[in-house]
């Protein structure tokens, strides 16, 4: 399953020549990853009270191929690229629409299920099912 989010690149995103800056980016995929999960019904803020468990973010292995710039529409692709007991790993790819295979950024993202003291803990079942289909 694979998930697209747009996103226009405002002046607050860029940096004195204009481009992207590259913490940004990291903005960008996170709102993606949220909005992925919502539409596999995993909201986010009820996965505590409802699972006994949140999300943290343990790594993230990121690529800065092309730049953005002001104005630019970007389209953010995310999909699961892997699932274990405790973990799951993102892919996340940006580009502009206009050229699907210029990737410009692209990260593998690294989240860990916690419980409420921030131990590791199991993924729910059903939320692992929907990761995996």
């Amino acid at each position: 399953m694979q998930h697209s989010y747009s996103t226009r690149i405002y002046h607050k995103d860029t940096d004195a020549q204009g481009v992207v800056h590259h913490a940004n980016y990291l903005v960008f995929f996170e709102k993606a990853r949220t909005e992925f999960l919502r539409e596999l019904n995993i909201e986010l803020p009820l996965l505590l009270q409802e699972y006994g468990v949140q999300f943290v973010v343990v790594g993230i292995d990121i690529s800065y191929k092309k730049p953005a710039q002001l104005d630019d529409l970007l389209i953010i692709d995310t999909k699961i690229k892997e699932v274990s007991r405790v973990r799951v790993c993102f892919e996340q790819i940006a580009y502009k629409p206009s050229d699907k295979a210029a990737v410009l950024t692209q990260a593998d993202v690294h989240l860990v299920s916690v419980n409420k003291d921030m131990r590791a803990c199991e993924l729910p079942s059903s939320i692992k099912l929907e990761f995996l289909k």
